[in-house]
């Protein structure tokens, strides 16, 4: 980002652009650029690094992700390249900045560092760094320079112009927030148009590569309307704007917390409830055990992400075709945290609602067997069970079929033995389904044995057998193997 009075020489010593006699890396980064889309005259080399936008420096690596990445979205605000959610503390090393280039430095990092972001970001020396961008002082320049994430890290360097030195401490603490922006990923807000800012200038190019527009922020820039703007002006204050604060927040949202593993429920609607697993960091599997209007057991499944404040992800029905599953979305799920407290939205079909889930605890102590998790056969995928194991009580929700239809059926047994025969049961419900309303009620049928013979600790596979029938089917398979799916 360069003030408007700022003017650049250029020559072949210092535009290499097109020039011979650049090293072969340099060389690369610019035709990367240039099949990128970047149009050649928005592609600088200056003593030997190259930048697009004329203050972003492009390195070799991100050069390389904007070609290998595929984007259909044409508009702006951030790169193809993002930090990655294993970046939680960002540091930046700005021993040499002193008098109101170090109080301009602090405030920039405290514009981030106070928002709800998935990162943290402090001034060195500080504990914990994921990584560390170090801040230089550029003599002779009035404004600044960085470049874009690659490889899931930010860039490694801010620079910042000297002679903003007669400029306000707000306007450096502008220009250096601007810059940090750049390093985890922000475009120019006027990337199409720099005379919005600058005054005079064209499109920096995107080309469906490197200028994403971020939902929730405008698609047209305006002047002062957002600390991302190419150019600054004397009197920028250094703080975010409400644009700048939704694209932050959308990019970077500090992640949910995850809910345990295991079964959740709400305690006035006992009957029903949740199994929730843990996939990776930042998505969860649920199982929803629930019923129909006419009280049959039925299970619906999500595979949920973490969203900005939230759990989220399509609500599935299976279908069983005689040897295997079908899935079809049938709604939203969602899942929240606030206060202490978790609560479930969902929507099926034309119906929505929500309501309070907790933790359901029902055993303690040592273990033998941990089943904790869902498991499947895998010759036979589309059916299995989600396993609790709390001490040595296992509850077994057994997920299998009614003809097409998905039904479920439970078994709980206490054993410290690795072998375990569970009596399992039909469960229907009045007024439980979702939407009900009026006083609810189970009524449990037993429904035959659901037999597993383990091993100490925390198995991956066991051999199994099935003897269960219920009303509209039966589910009989004498011998297979279960193969642990999730868990512990």
């Amino acid at each position: 980002m360069f003030a408007k009075s700022l003017v650049l020489a250029v020559g072949c010593s210092a535009l290499m652009f097109g020039c011979a006699g650049q090293p072969d890396e340099t060389q690369e980064i610019v035709d990367n650029l240039a099949e990128a889309g970047f149009p050649a005259d928005d592609i600088m080399v200056v003593d030997g690094k190259v930048y697009v936008g004329r203050d972003a420096e492009v390195s070799l690596a991100a050069s390389r992700e904007m070609l290998a990445r595929d984007h259909s979205t044409e508009e702006q605000y951030h790169t193809t390249n993002l930090i990655s959610s294993a970046v939680t503390k960002i540091c930046i090393n700005g021993s040499t900045f002193t008098g109101s280039f170090s109080t301009a430095l602090d405030l920039a990092i405290q514009n981030y560092d106070e928002l709800p972001l998935s990162f943290a970001m402090a001034r060195t020396p500080s504990t914990g760094c994921s990584f560390t961008i170090n801040a230089v002082i550029q003599p002779g320049v009035v404004g600044g320079s960085a470049g874009f994430p690659s490889g899931g890290l930010p860039y490694g360097t801010i620079n910042i112009g000297g002679g903003l030195s007669t400029y306000s401490v707000d306007v450096i603490e502008h220009v250096i927030t601007h810059e940090i922006g750049h390093t985890i990923g922000l475009r120019h807000t006027d990337y199409y148009n720099r005379s919005i800012s600058c005054g005079s200038g064209g499109n920096e190019g995107d080309a469906g590569v490197g200028a994403i527009h971020i939902p929730g922020t405008p698609t047209t820039a305006t002047v002062g309307g957002s600390l991302m703007n190419s150019c600054f002006r004397s009197v920028e204050t250094g703080e975010f704007t409400s644009g700048d604060l939704s694209a932050l927040t959308y990019l970077y949202a500090a992640l949910p917390p995850r809910p345990d593993k295991g079964p959740w429920y709400n305690p006035a609607r006992s009957g029903n409830g949740l199994d929730i697993q843990h996939l990776a960091s930042d998505q969860i599997h649920v199982t929803w055990y629930t019923y129909t209007a006419a009280g049959v057991p039925i299970w619906y499944q999500a595979y949920l992400v973490a969203e900005a404040g939230e759990w989220r992800g399509d609500l599935l029905q299976t279908s069983w075709t005689g040897s295997s599953a079908t899935f079809s979305v049938v709604g939203t799920l969602r899942i929240t945290y606030s206060s202490g407290l978790w609560r479930f939205y969902w929507k099926l079909g034309s119906l929505s609602g929500n309501e309070p889930i907790q933790f359901l605890a029902f055993g303690g102590g040592s273990t033998v067997m941990n089943l904790n998790g869902l498991w499947y056969n895998g010759a036979e995928p589309g059916w299995g069970g989600s396993f609790n194991t709390q001490g040595n009580t296992h509850v077994l929700n057994l997920t299998v079929y009614q003809g097409s239809n998905p039904v479920w059926l439970q078994g709980v047994v206490n054993s410290a033995s690795t072998s375990l025969v569970f009596p399992m049961t039909y469960v229907t419900g009045t007024n439980l389904c979702p939407g009900c309303t009026g006083p609810t009620s189970t009524s449990g049928t037993a429904a035959g044995t659901f037999t597993v013979n383990g091993s100490a600790g925390t198995p991956g596979g066991m051999a199994a057998s099935s003897a269960v029938s219920f009303p509209g089917g039966t589910w009989n398979r004498p011998s297979f193997t279960l193969n642990r799916l999730t868990g512990p």
